[in-house]
């Protein structure tokens, strides 16, 4: 059984056009008593899209894979990475899954992220609470709160917990599991909500 890929959903808000709050699901292997899919859910915050330019930008919506990452800045966290094929055109996770053991695909897995004339490095999903902690990367937190300061905003809280409640459904598998999501990847899909 294949794992679902995760979802980040993105809710932008006029109010606070410096972020994007979200929601980022991951899928438990395990299910309810009554037979359905748990989740685990976690409240993200990114920089606003524009258009995927550096530094200031979170990554187009799309379909990408992400993978256990020690950063030297953030330590253990997760990358973002893109599959693309010979001619570097993004690949659906669907496209990438047909050409996977396909010899000779032209399919290669890509730590940087294209889109709109932009080409993206290290997008990590990391801890942090404010826009000024990310410049591209994706934040997770346990939930989010309005500062009363007007500069502030809304920001998520509990981030490491939230790193650490990731890192946990990781590893929460089995040496079987572990080795199989290492090798088929984890996908990764983000769209804002309503579409």
């Amino acid at each position: 059984m294949t794992l679902p890929p995760l979802l980040l959903l993105r809710t932008p808000s006029p109010k606070y056009p410096d972020r994007t709050l979200g929601t980022l699901t991951l899928p438990l292997a395990v299910k309810s008593i009554k037979g359905n899919s748990l989740n685990l859910t976690l409240t993200t915050l990114e920089l606003p899209y524009l258009d995927n330019q550096n530094k200031c930008s979170c990554i187009p919506c799309g379909e990408y894979v992400i993978l256990p990452y020690n950063s030297p800045k953030f330590n253990k966290c997760f990358k973002v990475y893109q599959w693309r094929d010979s001619v570097g055109n993004p690949l659906t996770l669907a496209e990438a899954k047909q050409r996977m053991g396909v010899l000779d695909s032209g399919m290669e897995l890509h730590d940087t992220i294209k889109g709109n004339g932009y080409t993206r490095a290290d997008i990590l999903i990391h801890v942090g609470n404010y826009p000024r902690d990310t410049q591209g990367c994706i934040l997770v937190g346990l939930g989010c709160k309005s500062s009363l300061s007007a500069t502030e905003g809304t920001y998520i809280t509990e981030s490491k917990k939230a790193l650490e409640q990731m890192w946990k459904w990781w590893n929460q598998c089995s040496p079987t599991e572990l080795t199989r999501r290492k090798r088929e990847k984890v996908g990764l899909v983000i769209k804002n909500k309503g579409e």
